[in-house]
């Protein structure tokens, strides 16, 4: 029965380790933005505008970003824009914490920006 019991607790632990929600303060060109990241819901990473949470991507309404993926091989969350004139991935690298912007456009050079969890 304890081994069962101790099975279960680790189980939890690990599982818990697994997901997690990372507030990120992230150094770009305006200053600092602040990003929430949901590994378990990849579809909720928010940005902070103000005082408010806004979803970078909402189904119900049209959004610059087509996409939001986990990939928990690489562990690494990617936002992919179709806008027509910016074609672009935003990559938050949760092993480095850099937010890494690739442009599909070869004539625009890829930017990385260091960030620190809050």
């Amino acid at each position: 029965m304890q081994k069962l019991l101790i099975a279960i607790l680790l189980f939890l632990i690990s599982s818990n380790a697994l997901a997690k929600v990372e507030i990120w303060l992230c150094n770009s060109m305006y200053g600092i933005d602040v990003f929430k990241i949901d590994t378990t819901k990849p579809l909720n990473t928010s940005q902070r505008i103000k005082n408010h949470w806004k979803n970078l991507w909402t189904p119900s309404q049209e959004s610059e970003v087509v996409n939001i993926i986990y990939d928990p091989n690489l562990k690494q969350v990617k936002m992919i824009y179709n806008i027509e004139q910016d074609k672009k991935e935003i990559i938050f690298d949760l092993v480095t914490r850099d937010l890494i912007i690739k442009f599909k456009d070869k004539n625009k050079s890829n930017t990385k920006w260091s960030c620190e969890l809050k």
